[in-house]
Order: C-alpha cells, then structure tokens, then sequence
C-alpha cells in the first residue's frame, strides 16, 4: 500500500477507537493536561505496563518514602496475574488507569479485539478500585 492510502486506514482506525472509547464513557474527546494552575512546581508521573511484582514495588516503595503520587496504566491480565500488586497500588492513594487487557497494537486489531481489551480492563479496575476513573493510554 503507498503511504496515503496507509495514512487514512490508520487515522480511519484512530477515529474508530476513538468513538469506541466515547461509547465506554472515557469522554468525548482528548483530554491532555497542559498546565496547571499553581505556585508550585509540580510534575505529573505516570508509569505504564504494570503492574509488576518486582519494578512496581519498587516503585512504590520509593513514592511512598517521598510521599508522592502517581498514575498506573495498567495492563488487565497482568493485574490478574498480581492482584497483590494492584491492591497495594490502590490502597496507597495513586490512580489507576486503563492500559488494555495484554498490552496490543490496536492498528493491528479489530474493534471487537479492541472493545474486548478495553472492557477486560474496565471490569477488573472497577472490582479493585469500586469504580473507574475513565483513563486509558493505548500502548505502543
């Protein structure tokens, strides 16, 4: 395929994800924090892949020694996999977000596969957390 004709599946594809996205109730449209309104000098940290028995407790070992918090893009089967993990995450106060179900190029799935995904997700932060805070970061 010439590189136009690529260009307009793939911006069909994002177009696709993102009414996919809507319709599971993560908003309607991007939503990028570019500012804050504050004095202070502040970062917003993020981790993705998670949650790992290994690197995220060590991770969050290290944010609660400094008493700061963060964002999780978690990956589904991996929160199944260390339940463990993704409770403490919760119980110490950082958010926890939507990273798909196995981590997949969505360019290279169907909605169905992408919905699947999405919604897998969804269900377990929903179990963990009581509810969701609608974030999702697709990988790759």
């Amino acid at each position: 395929m010439d590189n136009i004709l690529v260009r307009k599946l793939n911006c069909i594809k994002n177009i696709a994800l993102t009414f996919i996205l809507i319709l599971l109730g993560f908003g309607c449209e991007n939503q990028f924090v570019e500012n804050l309104d504050t004095s202070d000098k502040s970062i917003a940290l993020t981790f993705d892949d998670g949650p790992d028995p290994i690197y995220t407790m060590s991770v969050l070992d290290i944010l609660k020694e400094k008493d700061v918090k963060a964002t999780f893009f978690l990956v589904g089967n991996k929160m199944k996999k260390y339940p463990q993990v993704t409770e403490r995450i919760f119980e110490e106060g950082h958010c926890l977000a939507n990273h798909t179900y196995t981590h997949i190029d969505l360019k290279k799935k169907s909605y169905k596969e992408i919905l699947s995904e999405i919604q897998q997700t969804e269900q377990i932060l929903e179990n963990v957390c009581g509810g969701s805070k609608k974030l999702f970061r697709p990988p790759w």
